[in-house]
């Protein structure tokens, strides 16, 4: 390849990944300096070796750029927070794109943290036409992760409009899709859904699917907050999207256009005869990503329990599965015991605190009686949230009878003239009647 050739690709290449990065002037001139004074014989040699070392730098800064501006980490922490280093060192940015004309599908970042396996695209479209993407599916090692229908935007009964304009309203051209998977779908040989699994540690594959569609009649700008509580019989024979781009597939779609769909079919194969039919859309192609994943348990530190049976109000607690780490995780277990005296510990659910930092550190919890009889006891499940600083030595599970965004300092309604009831966490009245304080150690 002729030096010229060499230079003007790794020039583009610089220019992809480098976008919206500022120059450095002062730096430039050292370079052009430099070069003015190499001797003619080794001057060639001289400019592509120094094209690549600053490739290279470059390159660095743009990773460490990309970390500091980490879409899993905004996601986990917030857009205030900073997110601790041990996490950010442990994201990965792949960088792997699938370019098409009427879409590019980026991976931008994974994060395993020995619970849950994170991950950040970016959809956009390249067009000028208003386009619909919609989340098909994401895979490991050939088995589809989990993915929430509230958070995992894109997946599901919605969609992305991305490109052109609607009602006079330019769209967003590209959208970032974030998902926390914590299990695997089980399906039988015929597709059937057959419940879940863990994820499985070592080497593997992750791939995500998203679908493009065409809208086949004008698309109509709505506020979705104005069809609360609407009457999901009325359809409409149009699609419909935000400002932002979200479009809620499921509010105008007919009852009887609600199709299954299995490990063998995507949902965009399911659907697509339904919404041409319906006038809404067509399919016109699907972009996909596949990029290596390592998930490796050890490379987290975590916290484990020092003890997993405990003893409180006539019931024995074991804790079944406890996996806690700076980016979130769960716990589960069951109580055993009088039926009475199992209700009253789990009314209400369990949470997860932190007293020596006076902390909650979960944010959900239920409980169920489903295999009550056969197991001779409950099942509770109790998710833990992303923390900042230090794991803790020691949590305690408690009850919270109470909580008013009023009360924590760092919430923008947090009023100060309010009094605070006693032991108040954040923005929640922790109850210690029934407290179960459990030991940690701390291991990588």
């Amino acid at each position: 390849m002729r030096d010229d050739e060499l230079r003007a690709r790794l020039c583009k290449a610089v220019d992809q990944q480098l976008s919206g990065l500022e120059g450095d002037p002062w730096l430039a001139r050292r370079i052009i300096q430099s070069e003015k004074g190499d001797s003619p014989v080794m001057k060639k040699k001289l400019s592509v070796s120094l094209i690549l070392v600053i490739v290279t730098m470059l390159l660095t800064l743009s990773a460490a750029v990309a970390l500091v501006n980490s879409h899993i980490a905004g996601q986990l922490y917030g857009p205030q927070a900073t997110p601790p280093q041990a996490v950010l060192e442990q994201i990965h940015t792949p960088q792997v794109t699938a370019e098409k004309p009427l879409g590019t599908l980026s991976m931008d970042e994974w994060l395993y943290d020995g619970h849950s396996l994170h991950t950040a695209f970016t959809v956009t479209n390249p067009s000028d036409e208003p386009l619909l993407y919609t989340l098909d599916g994401i895979w490991l090692n050939g088995q589809h992760i989990t993915y929430d229908h509230i958070n995992t935007e894109g997946s599901g009964d919605s969609g992305f409009l991305l490109g052109g304009t609607v009602d006079g309203t330019a769209m967003p051209a590209s959208t970032t899709i974030y998902n926390m998977g914590t299990e695997l779908y089980q399906f039988d040989a015929s597709g059937k859904y057959q419940g879940r699994l863990p994820l499985p540690e070592g080497q593997g594959k992750v791939k995500v699917s998203v679908a493009v569609w065409r809208p086949i009649k004008p698309v109509e700008l709505v506020d979705y907050d104005q069809y609360e509580g609407y009457d999901v019989t009325v359809t409409k024979d149009h699609l419909t999207a935000d400002a932002r781009g979200l479009s809620s597939l499921w509010l105008f779609r007919p009852e009887d256009c609600y199709l299954s769909c299995n490990a063998s079919q995507l949902p965009s194969a399911v659907y697509a005869d339904t919404y041409k039919q319906l006038g809404w859309m067509e399919l016109v192609d699907t972009l996909q990503v596949e990029v290596d994943v390592d998930l490796n348990k050890n490379a987290f530190a975590r916290a484990i329990p020092k003890q997993t049976e405990f003893e409180q109000n006539g019931c024995r607690i074991v804790l079944e599965q406890f996996d806690m780490s700076l980016s979130g995780g769960a716990i589960e277990g069951w109580v055993y015991g009088d039926d009475t005296a199992v209700r009253t510990l789990l009314d209400g659910g369990l949470h997860a605190v932190d007293k020596a930092s006076q902390r909650v550190l979960s944010y959900g919890s239920w409980w169920d009686d489903q295999d009550a009889e056969s197991k001779g006891g409950m099942h509770f499940h109790i998710s833990l949230g992303p923390m900042t600083g230090e794991l803790p030595d020691e949590i305690s599970l408690v009850h919270i009878t109470a909580w008013d965004n009023r009360w924590d300092e760092t919430d923008p309604l947090y009023d100060p003239s309010l009094e605070k009831p006693e032991n108040v966490y954040g923005m929640c009245q922790v109850d210690f009647s029934c407290e179960i304080a459990v030991p940690l150690e701390k291991v990588q």
